[in-house]
């Protein structure tokens, strides 16, 4: 495994989040805008609060074989960090309308960043804003294991993702760093313990926005000619969130002259999935909130009760030429004119913060503090 020392400025995750939530006061109210040519074929709903879910959020994806039930991350970057279950409810076209009751914890995840995929073995990783992936088995409640990701990069990670089938790379792991936006592709080994090192990593471009989660779109998906990414981009600002897009070359990497804007105007989306039945995308807003960017009208009849719906998983394989070692541990509102609202029913270290930074919870300072 690539290891190293951490980076302290990936470190200072603990005051993270409480500084994000205290700073959840726009000066600009948002005004999320569906762009062309999305807004042609794309209806921007936001479904609200999921219950149970402790804010800020973060991570987003489905769970294992199934198109009804979400993973989504709570107390984004605190260590109090979460990993919940939530079972989805959809509408009479088959889009998602929001949630079936409260949510329940699935494992600790310290820390936790905006991205989260089942890989390998089924082995959930996650990453952390303290500069780390974490690593849960299957059979686990907790992370099981923590590899470092400062000999690969000295900013903390955004999102990652495994390159679905039918892409290129297919099962490959790929991650973005929230600063400066570093794409990278990760090669992963087997640590004989029932999760993974990090064996290689090759860089890509980077991206704009400072990013955090994002997803894969297959080709021929509404407004999607060719096989593409969507990502959140943060924006470390409030209003100026943007949900984009670009096409991936032979290697499922994206091409930035291809970038094109899709959603504007968001407060900090955060973590995002692309819903396996409809091809619609799920994204989590950090202030506590979620939308849906759909293709079907929207319906004026009632939900339909959520019903049980198998997607079929492939098993990824990592291999690697190197045989690096391990470091393995694991420490312990806004709303929108411009949208359809949706309602529902519903052994770690505390380090000291670089010198030089302001105090007081303003992006500035959270952005000292974690780059």
């Amino acid at each position: 495994m690539l290891q190293g020392s951490m980076a302290l400025r990936g470190i200072a995750s603990v005051l993270f989040a409480a500084m994000m939530v205290a700073a959840a006061h726009p000066a600009a109210a948002a005004n999320p805008v569906v762009q062309p040519p999305f807004d042609d074929l794309y209806t921007l709903v936001e479904l609200g609060k999921v219950p149970g879910v402790h804010e800020p959020y973060g991570a987003l994806n489905f769970g294992l074989g199934t198109a009804n039930q979400i993973l989504i991350g709570g107390f984004t970057g605190a260590e109090s960090g979460t990993l919940y279950v939530a079972d989805l409810t959809r509408d009479v076209t088959g889009t998602i309308s929001g949630f079936a009751g409260p949510a329940s914890v699935l494992a600790d995840a310290y820390a936790i960043a905006g991205g989260v995929a089942y890989g390998p073995d089924d082995v959930l990783f996650y990453t952390r804003v303290t500069n780390e992936i974490g690593e849960i088995r299957y059979d686990s409640a907790a992370t099981d294991t923590v590899v470092s990701l400062a000999p690969v990069s000295p900013w903390r990670p955004g999102g990652l993702a495994f390159v679905p089938p039918g892409f290129g790379a297919a099962g490959q792991l790929k991650l973005l760093t929230f600063a400066y936006g570093d794409w990278w592709s990760l090669d992963l080994e087997p640590d004989g313990t029932g999760t993974y090192d990090i064996a290689d990593a090759t860089p890509g471009p980077s991206l704009p926005g400072n990013p955090e989660g994002f997803t894969y779109v297959p080709a021929g998906s509404a407004g999607f000619p060719n096989p593409s990414v969507v990502v959140c981009e943060f924006a470390n600002s409030y209003g100026v969130g943007k949900i984009t897009a670009y096409d991936v070359d032979q290697n499922s990497n994206p091409i930035l002259a291809t970038r094109r804007e899709i959603v504007t105007g968001l407060d900090v989306p955060y973590g995002i999935a692309t819903d396996p039945l409809t091809g619609d995308l799920l994204f989590t807003g950090y202030l506590g909130t979620t939308f849906v960017l759909r293709t079907a009208p929207v319906p004026t009849t009632t939900t339909v009760p959520p019903t049980t719906t198998t997607i079929p998983t492939t098993t990824t394989t990592a291999t690697s030429t190197t045989a690096p070692t391990t470091s393995s541990s694991a420490p312990p509102t806004t709303t929108s004119s411009s949208i359809t609202t949706s309602t529902t029913s519903s052994t770690v270290t505390t380090t000291t913060l670089p010198s030089g930074c302001a105090p007081g919870p303003s992006f500035a300072s959270i952005a000292c503090r974690v780059e």
